[in-house]
């Protein structure tokens, strides 16, 4: 693999943990008020 693509991949699991771990808390809240 190359090194531009695994810093890519790295890159945009960042961006999917960051999503969710704001995502999630919300979505939460909202499940628990209705």
């Amino acid at each position: 693999m190359k090194r531009r693509t695994l810093h890519m991949l790295a890159r945009y699991a960042m961006l999917v943990a960051v999503t969710v771990v704001f995502l999630f808390p919300v979505y939460w809240l909202f499940a628990i008020s209705f």
